[in-house]
């Protein structure tokens, strides 16, 4: 059986914020991805389109920026988010190995740096179309690209910046653990390399609309794909020296790809496409979920955690513990209108539940217990069972409205 949680939007007026929980069971890394509703995927709702999403090596601080949107971060597996910085056209991010270092960056704006996981934040650089960000695992050396512009290097954690190689339209960059290997790709131009942090750099592979690029922890092992015409994923596994085309039968609109440390998994986003996924460093790919027009994505250090942006929608696998980025809960009702549920504990309380629309329903916690601890259980035989939790106000209640469908679901509420 499948336990999902999710994140409530603000409670009403008179009632307490709802926190709704989702777990997942069976969290092993599957033979293919599954789909985004079953076991192991859970839809995150957001504001933005998010374009660029990074991960610490455990997969336990993620952060996700939207363009046009704001930045939010989880510190517990995206069982909660927070919002941070102010809404812009935040185009990339990256983060240090344990996800205390941020660096992200604003399309036509500045550069960013955090050192306490996006609680607060440091303008740095000048202003340009920053395309794409990347870290070494201790923050200190950054690496920044500008669209029809340079790349700019750090080894100060962001304080200083240092103009590299020549104007490209350059479209990702990736950085070895130690930040001294670095691989980038250049919209209908080449990959490039460098060895020695950014300093030099070396052409590699073939003139194509290179989209995106990822890089093991070593710098040995690449992945890189190309935007239609036709859009193919191809792999080195000698620091970019040679390239091999993986998956040739998957011509796709590729977007974003991520690998784990030692590069055995790899997962890749496609515009107009799904999610795909390999666990045998790229030679094969497989796909089984309805992501829709994902870009940037971001894996744990051992593959077995990986978070999608997507737009209006961020998606996590293999976590825990889920809420939804702005929460979206909701109670089951068979019919239109109101029906009451009591409790199955001690305390005299109950939920009333009103649906709005065949995806939307309004629920209200009724009691006498103040200030107490909630919990929700909706059911349905053959179906993912939701647990909802909360506390009540001042007044005993709490209310959430929701886009979720339980038409059919039994409930049961308690108070702790």
């Amino acid at each position: 059986m499948k336990y999902c949680k999710i994140s409530p939007h603000q409670t009403k007026h008179t009632f307490s914020v709802v926190s709704i929980i989702v777990l997942i069971v069976s969290l092993t890394y599957p033979a293919l991805i599954a789909n985004a509703d079953s076991s192991g995927w859970v839809k995150h709702e957001g504001t933005g389109s998010f374009e660029s999403v990074a991960s610490s090596s455990d997969g336990s601080k993620l952060v996700a920026a939207a363009g046009g949107g704001k930045i939010i971060t989880s510190t517990n597996f995206g069982a909660t988010w927070s919002v941070r910085e102010s809404a812009r056209n935040w185009s990339a991010v990256a983060s240090s190995s344990d996800g205390t270092k941020l660096i992200a960056a604003v399309s036509e704006g500045l550069i960013y740096t955090s050192i306490d996981s996006g609680a607060t934040w440091t303008p740095r650089n000048s202003l340009h179309r920053w395309i794409s960000v990347a870290s070494s695992s201790d923050g200190s050396k950054l690496a920044a690209a500008h669209e029809g512009g340079y790349i700019y290097t750090s080894s100060d954690s962001g304080i200083s910046w240092t103009a590299r190689d020549s104007i490209r339209n350059w479209t990702r960059i990736a950085s070895s653990s130690d930040g001294t290997k670095l691989v980038a790709t250049a919209r209908d131009d080449q990959i490039f390399t460098s060895s020695d942090s950014g300093a030099t750099w070396i052409a590699r592979d073939s003139r194509r609309l290179w989209r995106s690029v990822a890089s093991s922890s070593d710098g040995t092992k690449l992945a890189a794909v190309v935007y239609g015409n036709p859009g193919n994923i191809f792999t080195s596994a000698d620091s970019g020296a040679t390239w091999t085309l993986r998956a040739s039968e998957l011509s796709k609109y590729w977007q974003g790809i991520a690998m784990s440390s030692d590069a055995t998994k790899l997962v890749a986003s496609s515009h107009m496409g799904t999610v795909y996924t390999s666990h045998d460093s790229g030679v094969t790919w497989a796909t089984d979920n309805n992501i829709q027009n994902a870009d940037g994505v971001a894996m744990s250090a051992d593959g077995s955690k990986i978070i999608v942006g997507a737009p209006a929608f961020i998606y996590t696998y293999g976590t825990a513990a889920i809420v939804s980025a702005s929460p979206s809960p909701s109670a089951n009702i068979t019919k239109a209108g109101e029906t009451s549920n009591r409790d199955s504990g001690t305390t005299k309380s109950k939920v009333v539940t009103k649906k709005v629309s065949s995806s939307k329903y309004i629920l209200t916690v009724i009691s006498r217990s103040p200030g107490k601890t909630f919990e929700i259980t909706a059911t349905k035989k053959g179906k993912t069972t939701y647990l909802f939790s909360g506390v009540t106000d001042s007044n005993g209640g709490a209310s959430v409205s929701a886009k979720v469908n339980l038409n059919g679901y039994s409930i049961r509420i308690k108070i702790k």
